[in-house]
Formats: C-alpha cells, structure tokens, sequence
C-alpha cells in the first residue's frame, strides 16, 4: 500500500530521518564507534589497541591486559528533501552508542554495549479525489520507532597473529505506523488507524583478524559473517474514530521477520604508526529476508567502506596541534530497496579528528560528513544530507594501583 504514495510524493510532508525508513525496518544506521565514523566507516581489519571497533568482535583481544575502555557517543542530522518541485529542511540529534571494552587476560578481550540497529521517522500527507465531488479526502501517514542492539562480544588470540571473535546480540524494538483518514469534509468522523510491530530476538556473528608485521608497518585483513536468522514479531492493530469510539483492537502474532545473511571482509595497513589505511566490503543478502508476504521488495545490498588516519610521531614535548588524529574517508551503499525499478543508493564522505587527554590516552573524536540519498527518477526523493558525530574514548586502567610519594 505504501508503495503506491510515491506518485503523490510531491505533495508530501516530512519530518525527521527519511521517508525511505517506512519501507523494510528503516534506515540502518551507521553507528560506530569515534574513529571508525571519521574513516568512512571502514575498520573491518583495524586492530584495537586503545579504542574500541564495534566492527569485528575478534579485534578486542588486543586489547592491553589492564586497560579498560568506555566509549559513549551521539549523531547529529541535517537532511535536505526534494522531489518534484517540492522541498523540505529536517534535523535530529540522536544517541550513537554505549560500549565498554575490557580484558579478561591477556588472550581475552571482551565489550559489551548497546547500538541502535534501525531507525523509523517519517510524516507523509496524501490527497485523493473523491469521484462524483470536487473535494479531496486526505490521509496522513506518519511512522516511528526503531530497534535497539544489545550486544557481548568475546574475542580470542588464537596465535600470536591470529584472533577469533564471536558476537551475542539480542534486538529489541518496535515500529509504529499511523494513519489518519480526514473525512470530516463529507460529514463523517475522521479515522485513526495504528499499526505496531514489536521484534524481538537473540543474533550472533563471528570474526576474525589475521596481523602480519612487515618491517615496522602492520598489514592487517579481517572478516565477519552472520547467518540468516529471525526476529520473532507481534502485532497489533486498533482503529478508532475521532470522537475515542474504538472500532478494532486486534493483537497477534506475525510469521517472524527474516534478517539476512551477511559477510564483510577488510584490509589495513599501518605505516610506522603514522599512517593507517583501511578498505571494506559488506554484503547483506537482503534478498533472502523480510516477510513472506512484504509489499516492498527487498534487495541484496553491498557497500564499499575506506579510509585513512593520520597519526603524528608522539614526542615528549609535542605542542597540542601535533599530537592530534586526523582522519578522511568515504562509502558507497547500495540499499536493501528497490522501488519502481531503481536502486536506493547511498553515498558519502567523511572527516573526523581524534583530541587526546593530557596525559592519558583516553580521547574525544569528532566527524563530520556529507553525503546524498536516493533519486529523482520516477517520482522518487533525493536527500541531501549532513551529519556530525561526537564520541568519548575514556581510557583507564584495571587491577592496577597507583603509587603516590
């Protein structure tokens, strides 16, 4: 049904996130952690010594035995609509993530956190004719909500050069939909209608990172795959008229929403601890996922990640500007939609610094981008969109005790 309002998307309304999060379980966000959002979102292979890279679970073994690392972060957005003559101006500032990492042992590393996975944000008005009048009955359709990730991961130092990491997430949320009938033009009572799915479910993925030291530079690769799994869903319906006179009130119990099999794999290279590159790529089988019964279809979705960072060579008397992280990068998506025949893309660059903490090696990240949505073709919206993402990377340690004269 919904597919149907892109024709009339020139009378449409929006609000915050997209208008492409009605379809699916939203728009997918990009939540990463401070160094891995200034480098295009690429760090599939990057070891993590110092900050955590919520990428691949197996990079938290090399983690320094008494270190202890919490990480906490928030998105900000601007996003510029258009299609067909029609604009719009939208902005959101959102939480990011929560993650805390830490060592076991010295071969063990674990973290643990919450993401949110998906998020839903859209106001869309609609006008039909009604034959036979010269009037229009207008329908609103609004939608909210999102699911959150729970996640352990463990990672393990199998062999000096080799790590294995397993991830145990649990996803929970809900996605509301609203739809609002004005009818009161032909002397009736306008119509609410409310639709709510609730997901909720355990998922797993697995990694690993192989490191090789070439001279004083690290070549690093990685990888990650998850399975096809499932996401139990229960729904409820209710439908009223203006004046409270509830007319449906229906719960029930959907066939479970599919999420798809996915792989990532990356390569890093570090030049004498000065200079990092990192290149990804994902691929999610979307394909194989959602609903039996959906009325967008679903399509298998890749992305191509990379990035650079610059590190200066630490120094004793180094000034403030010297010891500053610099990093750039950028990514290529095509989503998971396919509308009207057109691939939904997804594309952007990024940049972000790393400040650190006198005397400590905890750290504030800041990245900023831009990037672009969607297409104009067929009816359909383009976004323009920029961001900001503000992180904090607080290092202490465990079982250590300082020493005071």
């Amino acid at each position: 049904m919904f597919l149907s309002l892109f024709p009339a998307i020139s009378t449409a309304q929006y609000s915050t996130n997209s208008l492409y999060s009605m379809y699916g379980l939203g728009d997918l966000n990009k939540s990463r952690t401070g160094k891995i959002s200034g480098m295009g979102y690429a760090g599939v292979a990057l070891r993590s010594v110092t900050y955590l890279n919520n990428l691949n679970p197996a990079s938290y073994s090399s983690f320094d035995s008494t270190s202890f690392i919490f990480d906490f972060g928030l998105s900000g957005y601007s996003s510029f609509f258009s299609s067909q003559g029609t604009k719009k101006f939208a902005s959101d500032v959102n939480f990011n993530h929560l993650a805390i990492g830490f060592p076991f042992t010295k071969w063990w590393g674990a973290s643990f956190g919450i993401v949110p996975y998906s998020t839903v944000g859209y106001n869309i008005t609609s006008s039909i004719p009604v034959e036979g009048k010269i009037l229009d009955v207008e329908t609103q359709f609004t939608g909210n909500g999102g699911i959150n990730q729970f996640y352990f991961s463990n990672s393990f130092s199998i062999a000096r050069q080799l790590s294995l990491g397993f991830n145990l997430s649990y996803f929970m949320g809900y996605i509301t939909q609203n739809e609002l009938t004005r009818i009161s033009t032909l002397g009736l009572d306008n119509v609410y209608t409310i639709r709510t799915r609730h997901f909720n479910n355990l998922h797993y993925s697995f990694g690993f990172q192989y490191e090789l030291k070439i001279n004083n530079d690290r070549l690093s690769i990685g990888a990650t795959y998850s399975p096809l799994q499932k996401l139990r869903t229960d729904y409820n319906i209710v439908v009223r008229i203006e004046d409270g006179d509830i007319l449906k009130n229906e719960t029930d119990v959907l066939d479970d929403f599919i999420m798809p099999s996915s792989l990532s794999a990356g390569l890093a290279y570090e030049i004498n601890s000065t200079l990092c590159f990192a290149l990804d790529y994902s691929l999610y089988k979307w394909s194989d996922a959602g609903y039996v019964k959906y009325v967008a279809r679903l399509t298998d979705c890749y992305s191509i990640n990379f990035g650079m960072e610059y590190n200066p060579v630490q120094k004793k008397n180094a000034t403030f500007w010297n010891v500053i992280k610099w990093r750039m990068g950028g990514y290529y998506e095509k989503t998971y939609l396919l509308l009207k025949g057109n691939e939904i893309l997804d594309k952007g660059i990024t940049l972000g610094t790393g400040f650190p903490i006198k005397r400590q090696k905890s750290t504030i990240n800041i990245s900023v981008g831009l990037g672009q949505l969607g297409t104009l073709k067929d009816g359909l919206m383009k976004e323009s969109y920029g961001f900001f993402n503000l992180s904090l990377s607080l290092h202490d340690y465990w079982f250590f005790r300082r020493k005071f004269e």
